[in-house]
């Protein structure tokens, strides 16, 4: 009995000691600490006819995949126009055809749901092939040989006729993206 009494004193001992040692906290229990006032964080110079006060409304549906691409200017293939043939190179990778039909090299790439065809002229004054027009068109209607007689082709007409606007951006996203990976 006299150990199990030991063993409680002692136990006790320590948990008493463990409420009074100082933890390195040094504050003083006298002074009085003065809350911080709360700060308004806006932007400055805002309109006060402003009204943030409502929510945001929820678009009724996701916008489909084909509207956010048709809305990405960098698939733009207007793009491609006044592009070098190192610029074209850099974007697109080497192209699946290089023809020359005098004034113009045509580079063709390929992609799976279409076919890309940039023509490039020499620019008068300084000599470097330039793309001044392109043409897009579906797998099924190509063929390397109308990659090559392609040239009448003219800027007033350029991705086709009939062509929509957002399948000429998947056709670019899609090269693009071939020649990323």
């Amino acid at each position: 009995m006299p150990r199990a009494t030991a063993a409680v004193l002692l136990l006790s001992a320590v948990l008493v000691g463990c409420g009074t040692q100082n933890r390195g906290f040094d504050t003083a229990p006298d002074e009085a600490v003065e809350p911080i006032p709360p700060v308004q964080l806006g932007l400055e110079n805002t309109d006060p006819r402003d009204d943030f006060s409502e929510p945001l409304p929820i678009p009724a549906r996701k916008p489909s995949s084909e509207t956010l691409l048709a809305s990405r200017p960098d698939l733009n293939p207007e793009r491609l126009i006044g592009l070098s043939l190192v610029e074209a190179e850099a974007l697109l990778g080497e192209p699946a055809l290089q023809d020359e039909k005098p004034p113009a090299k045509v580079w063709t790439y390929n992609a799976q749901s279409c076919v890309l065809s940039i023509f490039f002229y020499a620019d008068i004054s300084t000599r470097d092939f330039r793309a001044l027009t392109y043409e897009i068109r579906k797998e099924k209607e190509a063929t390397h040989e109308e990659a090559a007689i392609a040239e009448t082709q003219t800027a007033s007409n350029k991705g086709g006729e009939g062509r929509s606007e957002i399948a000429d951006r998947q056709c670019l996203a899609e090269l693009i993206k071939e020649h990323a990976t």
